[in-house]
């Protein structure tokens, strides 16, 4: 049994760039700012596990920024070996249904709001056009056999395609957006016969979880099946708190 976490840490990888890459960083110091290490990521730190929770979080907010599209990809790229950390770490955390990816969400942008609150001046901030912007998006997907997914009717592609609906709360504050909520839904369609298009034989081959039913995992997974304008209003009405800047 491991009794220390790893020293190599995933915000200290700032070491391995050049001094001309300050983008960088100056992103990675933004992650350390936001301590992730202190978030609520489901259940406590296990004893034998050889990362924190935060850490890992953090290896996953470095992919886009390596222009790494999934897990996949990261197993075959330098960074794999900057962070030491194997694929299947990333595989098992992203699928532990007990984390709270909205609760995440929100405690980050708590803390970059009362950081933008501390280094701008009170009339600024007051006199700032501020507003919701809701917006969704195709998240395609290669097969009809992944979990949950539907047909669902692409905008840019104008066709059909199997997939999910990813739903987006954002707030402009008029310099910056921050994203504050999102969701993932999917299509019933029109046709009885074929319900979210898919025929029966499809549907059974489709991959299946069981999850507990007082998981986030849980609650997530009915979100599927709520039309995306309920959805919206709710993260909306949900979005509107003291935290929150656009008031």
């Amino acid at each position: 049994m491991l009794q220390n976490k790893s020293t190599k840490v995933f915000s200290e990888t700032q070491s391995f760039f050049s001094s001309s890459e300050k983008g960088i960083n100056r992103i990675i110091s933004l992650y350390k700012l936001l301590n992730l290490r202190q978030l609520k990521l489901g259940n406590k730190e296990l004893p034998q596990s050889t990362y924190f929770k935060g850490d890992i979080l953090l290896g996953l907010l470095l992919f886009p920024i390596f222009s790494i599209p999934n897990i996949y990809s990261y197993s075959k790229h330098y960074l794999s070996e900057m962070l030491e950390a194997q694929k299947n770490t990333f595989y098992r955390f992203k699928n532990n249904s007990q984390i709270d990816w909205r609760t995440i969400v929100s405690s980050c942008n708590n803390k970059l709001f009362g950081q933008i609150a501390k280094n701008s001046h009170s009339d600024d901030c007051n006199q700032a056009e501020r507003c919701l912007i809701i917006d969704d998006t195709d998240f395609e997907k290669s097969t009809y056999k992944t979990e949950h997914v539907s047909k669902i009717w692409s905008h840019v592609t104008h066709r059909y395609i199997f997939g999910f609906k990813g739903l987006f709360l954002g707030l402009w504050d008029g310099k910056s957006y921050f994203t504050l909520d999102f969701s993932l839904h999917k299509e019933r369609g029109k046709n009885k016969k074929t319900p979210f298009g898919l025929t029966a034989k499809q549907r059974k081959k489709q991959f299946s979880k069981k999850r507990s039913t007082k998981s986030n995992g849980f609650n997530r997974e009915k979100e599927l099946v709520i039309d995306k304008i309920t959805m919206a209003k709710e993260m909306m009405v949900n979005a509107i708190n003291p935290t929150v800047l656009y008031r």
